[in-house]
């Protein structure tokens, strides 16, 4: 993917993993690691990756980011950890 189609992604799946009240979820960004020319390159999606849950469309919805555990893609996936929305409160009447 592209920068901008990977960031449009994650928002999309923030937005419908908030809108069915996920408290947690994975996000694979991979390493992106490769050499090229006998030079390791680092990945861009992972490097934005963390600047992408600040945005504000973002931030409403994530309560935090941990890396995720080696057998779930390690040092290239992400756990994000949801808030809560806010309960709806009955109508008086």
């Amino acid at each position: 993917m592209t920068l901008a189609v990977a960031e449009r992604a994650v928002a999309r799946f923030l937005e419908e993993a908030a809108a069915l009240d996920l408290r947690v979820v994975l996000i694979v960004t991979g390493k992106g690691l490769r050499r090229e020319g006998g030079r390791v390159l680092g990945g861009r999606i992972r490097a934005e990756f963390p600047g992408w849950l600040r945005r504000p469309e973002n931030w409403g919805r994530v309560r935090g980011m941990k890396s995720a555990h080696a057998r779930h893609g390690g040092p290239g996936a992400f756990y994000i950890l949801l808030r809560r929305r806010s309960p709806r409160r009955p109508i008086a009447g």
